[in-house]
């Protein structure tokens, strides 16, 4: 569900809290999220969450997914990290929400050094896993893909790719376009990886937080593959 940017600037002043149902809410802070405002996003779900807080995780769940993902890119693991536990712990095993702690723990990973580095790298792999084991979920299975390759298993990591480019039909071009990107550079195709990447950056004009985070992936995964970032 997409929405034009004045319901973003009207919503503080009174937009968001006249709405009935809390899928506005989650619309308005995944677009929020995407141009990278995301201490907006976490106030939008914040006071949506207080507007709707009769209503279960399960009613609730979209919104609070997108309130974990603003926290994490905020820079808040552990918040993050208790609002997808909650899910995780609450509700039948989803994609989104598998793809987060898969996230949040990659980010903690990032502050580790040596065993508990891997560890937490382990972890994030597992969640990625199970994520594209429930769905199919292309975002699930190219970052665990990418982990295998960074842990070892360069066999498994071109299995994975393969099969995550293979049904990576997002519905978003930009996302299709990145996927397939990373899938090649998992697999060394570094040249076909540069075209992809370049591509996917063209349309990612007005989505900055995306194409920020799709930079950072690329740069990690060259300094952990390739020894340059």
């Amino acid at each position: 569900m997409r929405v034009a940017a004045e319901p973003l600037r009207e919503w503080l002043g009174g937009a968001g809290e006249a709405a009935g149902s809390p899928v506005p809410a989650a619309a308005w802070t995944a677009e929020a999220n995407r141009r990278g405002e995301h201490l907006r996003a976490i106030a939008f779900a914040q006071s949506a969450l207080a507007r709707h807080g009769a209503l279960g995780i399960r009613e609730t769940a979209g919104l609070r997914q997108q309130f974990a993902l603003a926290l994490a890119r905020s820079g808040s693991a552990d918040g993050a990290l208790a609002v997808l536990g909650e899910l995780h712990a609450a509700l039948p095993p989803d994609a989104e929400t598998l793809g987060m702690l898969g996230r949040v723990h990659k980010d903690l990973a990032a502050l580790a050094e040596g065993a508990e580095r891997t560890a937490l790298l382990a972890k994030a792999k597992d969640f990625y896993s199970e994520g594209f084991a429930v769905a199919g979920d292309a975002y699930c299975g190219i970052n665990a893909a990418a982990l295998c390759a960074v842990l070892g298993g360069r066999e498994r990591a071109a299995e994975l790719a393969r099969a995550a480019v293979a049904g990576r039909g997002q519905g978003d071009g930009y996302w299709d376009c990145a996927t397939e990107a990373e899938a090649r550079l998992v697999a060394g195709e570094v040249d076909r990886a540069r075209e992809l990447y370049t591509a996917a950056a063209a349309m990612g004009g007005a989505r900055p937080a995306d194409v920020a985070s799709t930079k950072r992936q690329c740069r990690w995964l060259c300094r952990e593959l390739f020894g340059d970032a």
